[in-house]
């Protein structure tokens, strides 16, 4: 029922979009089409806050990792659908598509089994009624998320989905195509727009794909922790870019002798550099989303699916969900603001500075929940000391792993090698 809810909130908000084509009043147009953003955001919050948590409930531990990826696998899939379709059709047609979609989406649904967890409470539940024992009140549930062994679980969860956001992830996806441009990226037949949404919806849903099969092997905290770095190198990219090329192109006013008239004469400083970094951004974009789309991309859904008990989670999920999306709305509004007002370089520096501290964040308080059950993960205790010596032992057995693969390798190559030599002399003797 939960997740069955939003799907219709979801209908309404894209057939108000799609049936704003017949309006021609402007002003019930802009509300036609406001609306129906504001439905179908309502829906997607709010299933998002149900999805993760419905995955780990159903999932094996050995497969919880790949399972709470296909999440933000779907989540990049119907982005890429998206753009595909608004490059190609009209917004009220998308809409319309996207209505059946939303109908579909209701049908299968109701397909869906209810998790075992849910299935258990509710015969925990006809028990106590039968033995005259009481569940616990509204009152004492508030009274749990108090407690200091659930609270810490919904500050951590809250401030990693706000990481999630102010890493630059949605400035960089909305503001890619004017990102592109100011680098002279486009032709006229086909606009950087288009030329940054296709890129990121395709590079996105590949990365997040082949994530599924790293999650489980490196496990969270290793992920998060080279993702972070990669980030930031991306971000370093951009403001190197911004700094020495864009902000070099300065315009100059003159005013001729014989003219009342002002031109705009643009004054190219490090042109040959400018040519040679030509393609940086567009290398820029592409590397900054692959390592989102295998650390900061899903495990954070990951996350806020298995830490949380079993009394809290619903409420978990809705406080992980909401703080997602308001820090998406933030970096929205505030990036093309401070980009007008003080240049592209100094918030994609911060971004950057944001990335290092994100790796760092890693290190001292992210638990690891890779292997364990979910009742393993629910009653994890917060230590800082215990997290970074468990960080550094998975750094070291991630390390020895990977050494023990190579030599494996070359032991194997070593031995295919004696094997041909030896077939060889065979030959050679007879």
């Amino acid at each position: 029922t939960g997740m069955v809810i939003p799907v219709f909130f979801s209908i309404l908000g894209w057939a108000m979009m799609g049936g704003s084509y017949a309006v021609t009043e402007g002003v019930t147009f802009r509300a036609m089409v406001l609306c129906g953003r504001f439905f179908t955001g309502l829906a997607a919050g709010w299933q998002a806050g149900i999805v993760p948590g419905y995955i780990a409930e159903i999932s094996p531990s050995s497969l919880r990792g790949k399972l709470g990826s296909l999440f933000q696998i779907l989540l990049t899939l119907g982005a890429m659908i998206s753009y595909l379709l608004g490059a190609l059709l009209d917004y009220w047609i998308v809409a319309w598509i996207f209505t059946v979609f939303s109908g579909l989406h209701i049908i299968l649904l109701f397909t869906l089994k209810e998790s075992p967890l849910r299935s258990r409470n509710v015969l925990k539940n006809v028990q106590s009624i039968f033995h005259s024992k009481s569940t616990l009140n509204e009152t004492e549930k508030k009274q749990n998320c108090c407690k200091p062994q659930y609270l810490w679980r919904l500050i951590l969860v809250a401030v990693i989905m706000t990481f999630q956001q102010i890493t630059g992830v949605n400035a960089i996806g909305f503001y890619a195509g004017s990102i592109l441009s100011s680098a002279n990226v486009g032709t006229k037949s086909v606009s950087a727009d288009t030329i940054a949404s296709l890129c990121i919806g395709v590079v996105q849903f590949i990365a997040t794909f082949c994530s599924i099969f790293v999650v489980d092997r490196f496990g969270r905290r290793i992920l998060l922790f080279f993702g972070s770095l990669g980030l930031m190198l991306s971000m370093l990219a951009f403001t190197v870019f911004y700094g020495i090329v864009l902000e070099g192109l300065v315009y100059h006013t003159e005013i001729p002798t014989n003219s009342s008239s002002c031109d705009l004469i643009p004054a190219i400083k490090n042109e040959e550099l400018g040519s040679r970094l030509s393609s940086l951004p567009i290398a820029s974009i592409m590397v900054f989303f692959i390592f989102f789309s295998i650390s900061w991309g899903p495990i954070p859904w990951v996350i806020l699916g298995e830490i949380f008990p079993k009394e809290i989670r619903a409420l978990g999920g809705g406080i992980g969900s909401a703080s997602t999306w308001m820090s998406t709305i933030v970096i929205t509004l505030i990036f093309p603001i401070v980009s007008i007002e003080i240049g592209e370089t100094v918030p994609f520096l911060v971004f950057s500075v944001i990335c290092f501290l994100l790796a760092l964040f890693v290190i001292f308080f992210i638990p690891e929940t890779k292997g364990l059950t979910l009742e393993e993960s629910s009653s994890l205790k917060f230590n800082i000391s215990t997290n970074v010596k468990e960080f550094f032992l998975l750094m070291k057995d991630c390390v020895k792993c990977r050494w023990i693969a190579c030599k494996c390798q070359s032991n194997s190559n070593d031995t295919q090698l004696s094997v041909v030599n030896s077939a060889e002399e065979s030959a050679n003797s007879i």
